[in-house]
């Protein structure tokens, strides 16, 4: 399922320099080679109750994940730093939002973003999103 929605935002978003996938922020950050990025990163898989009442388990999990971008500072001061964010938030969003990254799996949906760091050189910004399938045991 990453690697479908990596493709996607590899193969449908013109303003990003560099998109790839990391394990968490820290790595994203330490693997960020040129501006604007973008990461797709793993986040909380949430289980729902098992629907069956005996004989087996199916369970809908919710799978979140979030697409770090990083954008240069250079040339963005004050109370503008955030704005400049929203031209690759909705890009982002016009490529994921909606949309099912394969068999089995519900159309992703947004969910909380948040600032990461405004750094010496860069602003991150965490977008998070989620999708669902259901696993079963019987």
């Amino acid at each position: 399922m990453f690697d479908e929605i990596a493709a996607r935002l590899k193969n449908g978003t013109n303003s990003f320099r560099q998109i790839d996938g990391a394990a968490d922020f820290p790595s994203a950050e330490a693997e960020t080679k040129q501006y604007p990025a973008a990461f797709l990163i793993p986040l909380a898989d949430t289980p729902g109750k098992n629907v069956y009442e005996s004989g087996g388990v199916m369970q809908r999990v919710e799978i979140g994940f979030g697409v770090v971008i990083a954008i240069s500072r250079r040339g963005v001061s004050g109370g503008k730093r955030l704005d400049v964010l929203l031209p690759y938030k909705q890009e982002v969003i016009s490529k994921l939002l909606g949309w099912s990254p394969a068999d089995g799996f519900a159309p992703i949906e947004l969910r909380p973003g948040r600032l990461m760091k405004i750094g010496d050189t860069a602003i991150w910004w965490q977008m998070g999103f989620a999708t669902d399938s259901y696993e079963r045991s019987i």
